[in-house]
């Protein structure tokens, strides 16, 4: 039988997303590129806490915005620290399927 691997996620407040900590391995913290959404061609790099070994998803609730969120997904370590990237916004800044009226 095969181990299934858990992914490990962390949310968090954008309050917690600090540019200014000590870098990878120091007191459980690792740095982040979290990458804009696609096309924008930003990235912000932070520290996130919680354990030296990255998550593989990470959610940020932004408290200026209740119930506004975003999620990025974990892919390969970079120089700046590891790479994620946009996997989606809540609620989605795009219009939502809806039921259609039928006169």
């Amino acid at each position: 039988m095969t181990d299934i691997a858990v992914p490990t996620v962390l949310r968090i407040t954008s309050a917690e997303l600090d540019a200014a900590s000590p870098a990878d391995g120091v007191h459980g913290r690792y740095r982040a590129v979290l990458d804009g959404p696609a096309g924008s061609g930003t990235a912000r790099v932070v520290t996130i806490a919680g354990g030296s070994e990255p998550h593989d998803l990470i959610v940020v609730d932004y408290a200026s915005s209740p119930g506004y969120s975003r999620a990025w997904l974990r892919g390969a370590d970079v120089g700046d620290g590891t790479h994620y990237s946009l996997l989606a916004e809540l609620p989605a800044s795009f219009p939502a399927r809806g039921i259609t009226i039928v006169r």
